[in-house]
């Protein structure tokens, strides 16, 4: 990070209680660059990632702030070409707007040995599908690319328990009150290694199979798919009156989906135009709206994948 050749910033760091020379890395390198970063305090115990974006996020007090994970590689000129696109946003909506930008990653195994110079053609998904329809039932946007100006972050916090993480949450918020932007170019390096607590997979008839069996034969995707709307119900308590009708009517059918008779549901979400981007998501969706709910709401730290949703602890 400190080899960006954009260089006026901060770093602000809270280790969530790792067991390895973290801490003492962090402290040499803030001696090195005094008043350039700032280590929070930690947690009395592990609190997983979500909820330690969660705390950076609470403690943010800067006009933008971009998100990184501890495992990957910023390249030289991502900061410069995130800011770039950032400025061209407030030059049109003005820094009072809720705004968000994000970009493409390349994909690297545990060596840094190249698998995609896109994640988003390896996943085969659409990252600009940032309609609230959209991201209301996935994530496209991958929180190690974002940055959000103060306007956006102050809006979504405190980052609610049942939102499963920080990105897909930020993402909701901006395209429910501001705007976003894709940057289509790869300004990170997304390192995929045994420790990831959600990995990518690449888009093919493997990853369809194991879709098709987590959907039939395991409860993994019916819980996120619970998590998605405990999220939507505090959307919509949160920001209900600054929606438009056709948002709230969208995030409304989402959170009520499991009060109505199972027949009726996958054709609620249908007419509010809530759906997945293709076939077999659909069926995936009709299927999982068949089912009973009998789970307690998500907690903090769900994984809630998107179309690829990348993610690893904190």
């Amino acid at each position: 990070m400190l080899a960006q050749e954009f260089a006026w910033f901060t770093i602000v760091v809270r280790d969530d209680c790792s067991d390895d020379a973290t801490l003492t890395i962090v402290r040499e390198y803030a001696a090195r660059h005094p008043g350039r970063i700032v280590l929070l305090p930690s947690p009395t115990c592990t609190a997983g990632a979500a909820s330690n974006f969660a705390a950076l996020i609470a403690a943010a007090n800067a006009d933008f702030i971009f998100l990184c994970d501890q495992d990957d590689i910023w390249l030289p000129g991502k900061m410069a070409t995130s800011f770039a696109a950032m400025g061209d946003l407030v030059r049109t909506w003005g820094h009072d707007h809720p705004l968000l930008v994000h970009t493409d990653l390349a994909v690297v195994g545990p060596d840094l040995q190249p698998l995609s110079d896109s994640l988003h053609r390896y996943a085969r998904f659409d990252p600009e599908r940032h309609a609230l329809s959209d991201l209301l039932l996935g994530n496209v946007v991958t929180g190690c690319t974002i940055v959000a100006n103060r306007s956006l972050y102050a809006n979504a916090r405190p980052i609610p328990a049942e939102a499963g993480m920080y990105d897909h949450w930020l993402g909701q918020v901006a395209t429910a009150l501001g705007e976003i932007r894709l940057i289509p170019e790869a300004t990170v390096l997304y390192r995929q290694h045994g420790r990831n607590v959600v990995g990518v997979r690449p888009a093919g008839f493997v990853r369809f199979v194991l879709s098709v069996q987590r959907t039939i034969f395991s409860d993994a995707t019916f819980r996120v798919l619970c998590a998605y709307c405990d999220q939507a119900d505090i959307l919509r308590v949160r920001y209900g009156a600054r929606l438009t009708p056709r948002q709230l009517a969208q995030v409304s059918a989402l959170a009520e989906v499991w009060t109505l008779p199972r027949r009726k549901r996958f054709v609620k979400l249908w007419k509010a135009g809530l759906r997945k981007p293709r076939f077999a998501g659909n069926i995936a969706l009709f299927l999982l709206m068949l089912r009973r709910r009998d789970q307690p709401k998500a907690t903090q730290g769900s994984s809630l994948p998107g179309p690829s949703s990348p993610r690893r602890s904190g």
